[in-house]
């Protein structure tokens, strides 16, 4: 759902469904980036060809589940605590009531292994950052169930539109809402700093002060460019390694040089075939190149 800029600037004073799915332990994103967002105005991401392509196909697979559910929809609705921290921004709000419940439209456009994270259509069997997100949303937007449109793009195989039903849990909204208060009034009211780490994007975000200057752990710089000093020697013994394996892919009997390197005493080999790039495919030129493969297990 593409925000208002009024949107966006509400949801930086408050807690929304996906950020209390981090409180919960089901982002990727650490508390320390959602600390850098709420408490200093640091936002990380911004958008990518992922979520501009989801937004233009976002209102056409809620029209599709409203259709499929029998229901008029608004789009794009906002949901404010009156008290609390707390926001949700719904996809689409069902007007009136949908078989004497009170419901919303999430919709997901989602791929990567989706088998194994989505499960029967018509079921609540969604991943565990929908259902915290959906029972928000039901907390914040006074409702009784979230149906969750989905576009699934498996990794093979056809796309897929799939609904679900998410309804109302009162005891994981009650602890939710409990974490999420602790939360504000910890590191965004409080002092405290998030015990985890930043992401490298939030890092090239935030804002710094010219000529500011603190103290930084001396242990800490030494272990860094111990770290450094390994992974230096590292790099360079893996380039000497691979030369070593492509210098043992030379047959001196015939002069030649081959693609498949047999091991010996196992099935496994070691290829080093021509592969294919189309130009369209990669923001790069196409053409060919060869990669060298190495056995999983020996």
């Amino acid at each position: 759902m593409a925000l208002t800029e009024k949107q966006l600037e509400r949801r930086r004073e408050s807690l929304g469904g996906s950020d209390i799915a981090v409180l919960m332990g089901h982002s990727r994103r650490s508390q320390y980036d959602l600390w850098l967002d709420k408490k200093h105005g640091v936002d990380s991401f911004t958008g990518n060809d992922a979520t501009e392509f989801g937004h233009v196909v976002e209102s056409a697979i809620s029209h599709w589940a409203a259709d499929e559910l029998g229901c008029r929809i608004r789009k794009n609705v906002f949901r404010a605590h009156p008290t609390r921290p707390f926001h949700a921004n719904l996809d689409a709000m069902v007007v009136g009531e949908l078989d004497g419940e009170r419901a919303a439209i999430e919709v997901k456009f989602t791929g990567f292994n989706v088998e194994d994270r989505w499960g029967e259509p018509g079921s609540d069997d969604v991943p565990h950052e929908v259902v915290t997100q959906t029972q928000w949303q039901i907390a914040l937007g006074g409702l009784d169930t979230v149906h969750v449109a989905a576009g699934l793009t498996p990794s093979f195989g056809s796309n897929k539109l799939r609904l679900y039903k998410v309804d109302r849990h009162d005891g994981l909204i009650d602890v939710m809402q409990r974490v999420g208060e602790e939360w504000w009034e910890t590191y965004v009211c409080g002092s405290e700093v998030p015990d985890d780490l930043p992401s490298e994007d939030s890092i090239k975000a935030i804002q710094r002060i010219p000529n500011f200057e603190v103290n930084v752990d001396r242990d800490l710089l030494e272990r860094l460019n111990a770290a450094n000093l390994k992974a230096k020697e590292a790099r360079a013994m893996v380039r000497d390694l691979k030369s070593q394996v492509h210098a043992a892919l030379y047959c001196p009997e015939k002069q030649q040089f081959a693609e498949v390197g047999v091991v010996d005493g196992c099935d496994s080999k070691v290829t080093f075939f021509e592969h294919h790039r189309k130009a369209e495919t990669k923001p790069r030129a196409g053409g060919s190149f060869r990669k060298l493969v190495l056995p999983k297990g020996l």
